[in-house]
């Protein structure tokens, strides 16, 4: 039952996702998370009151996280960017569809026994289809300015971008 009293603080998703993604996850939950415990309920809302609340969660992400310059991002290189998602250790936390990556955490989870940063990471498959890509790079140099206290470390831009593009 532990897991129901868990709420993450939805601050500023309306800045990091897609909102045709959150549109499709209020309507029908996924989980994104797959070492946590899913506790999203389906929610019976109808389309008004689901464009009302993704309003909201865009407000409410615009005061928190203010305004964040976009950046384009360039081509991608999928083999550049595999060697670098080892290299830089996303591996530690994510898992990245259901590959398994030496030092990482199984592409079967086992979520009882998984540390909280891997709990808490999503796995970054459908990242392409979440994430706002003009807010990738903000989120890589900065994640604590969108999700404050978040186990994600900073990073410097300039060495993912090959594997952002992917």
């Amino acid at each position: 039952l532990r897991h129901y009293l868990y709420a993450p603080d939805l601050g500023t998703v309306g800045a990091r996702l897609r909102r045709d993604w959150l549109r499709g996850f209020l309507r029908r939950p996924v989980d994104v998370r797959p070492f946590l415990a899913e506790s999203m309920p389906r929610l019976p809302l109808d389309d008004a009151q689901v464009e009302l609340a993704l309003d909201y969660l865009e407000a409410l992400a615009a005061r928190r996280v203010g305004k964040v310059e976009g950046e384009a991002l360039p081509a991608g290189d999928r083999t550049r960017g595999e060697a670098l998602f080892v290299e830089k250790g996303c591996q530690a936390c994510h898992l990245f569809g259901n590959r398994s990556f030496a030092g990482g955490p199984p592409a079967e989870p086992w979520p009882r026994l998984a540390p909280e940063n891997v709990r808490h990471a999503p796995n970054l498959r459908w990242a392409r289809a979440r994430l706002r890509p003009e807010i990738v790079s903000a989120w890589i140099r900065e994640p604590a300015r969108f999700v404050p206290g978040t186990l994600m470390p900073a990073h410097a831009l300039a060495a993912f971008r090959a594997f952002l593009a992917v």
